[in-house]
């Protein structure tokens, strides 16, 4: 995947690069802690901008916001314009509930690459931070204009436009067809899947929503993507095929409490009286 390919880059260049930084990245939004402490020992006895994106991130996954800004800092710092470093200085304020302060610096980082999604997506989680829906939509839709073709632009539209306050319900459900646009450009992504079978089912729908998941569970099998099968059968008043799929959920990740819930429900429930409804969109934006 993605990451072992840059990996393999960073191996490759004996200088540390621009590779070193995304890299870091995208360990940290794996929340691969092992692996980031593995990179920053390599680099200890350099003092170098890579050096410090990287411990940021180190310390961003341990949730220590007050170093990874100071860590950012100092990258920036070196580099001004360094777009790695700020990046991670962006993601390092807005985990720190710094939001005005994180979008100021994807601003900058759009000023100078316009085709960075990282710092699309920062713009985006940091107008939906401070309720300023319209806007973050809008960011969004500027994501699809500067990085063209990309699945995660699209799951970065829907994210944001399923985020509008339930008096703009309509607005909302338009989140269903980027949501299915992201899934035309990249059948695999599980986030898609997920969100639009939700869609799908609370349009009384399940049908179709059950389509989705079904080809994606011929390739791919996750407790998210078997749960949201699982809801499509509860919807369809399938409860056996419901009780199955919650059951390869847990199976799979035995902490799933969205699986556990429906469990729960199937046990619990007379199914005359109550109708099943799923719980609320996820958004994973560690998944863009």
């Amino acid at each position: 995947g993605m990451i072992g390919e840059i990996w393999e880059a960073v191996v490759s260049t004996q200088s540390t690069g621009e590779h070193v930084g995304t890299y870091a990245s995208l360990l940290a939004q794996q929340n691969a802690c092992p692996a980031l402490e593995q990179l920053c020992i390599g680099l200890s006895e350099v003092e170098n901008v890579e050096s410090y994106i990287a411990h940021c991130y180190l310390a961003i996954v341990k949730e220590d916001f007050h170093t990874a800004i100071a860590l950012s800092d100092r990258a920036c710092h070196i580099a001004p314009r360094y777009v790695p470093a700020l990046v991670a200085k962006g993601c390092s304020e807005i985990m720190s509930n710094k939001t005005t302060a994180s979008m100021v610096t994807f601003r900058t980082i759009l000023s100078i690459r316009p085709n960075c999604f990282e710092a699309h997506k920062g713009m985006v989680i940091g107008l939906l931070k401070v309720e300023r829906y319209k806007e973050a939509v809008i960011a969004a839709k500027e994501s699809v204009k500067q990085c063209p073709g990309q699945a995660r632009t699209f799951l970065l539209i829907a994210h944001a436009t399923s985020r509008y306050p339930e008096e703009n319900g309509k607005l909302r459900e338009r989140a269903k067809d980027f949501y299915l646009k992201a899934l035309s450009l990249d059948p695999s992504c599980e986030e898609a899947v997920c969100n639009v079978c939700n869609i799908f089912i609370r349009e009384g729908k399940a049908k179709e929503g059950l389509e989705h998941v079904k080809t994606f569970l011929e390739h791919t099998s996750t407790s998210r993507a078997h749960t949201s099968a699982a809801e499509c059968y509860l919807s369809l008043r399938q409860h056996e095929k419901a009780h199955q799929h919650f059951s390869i959920a847990l199976e799979l990740n035995m902490n799933y409490t969205r699986a556990m819930s429906g469990l729960q429900f199937l046990e619990q429930n007379d199914y005359s009286e109550n109708e099943f409804v799923p719980a609320s969109l996820q958004t994973n934006w560690s998944s863009i």
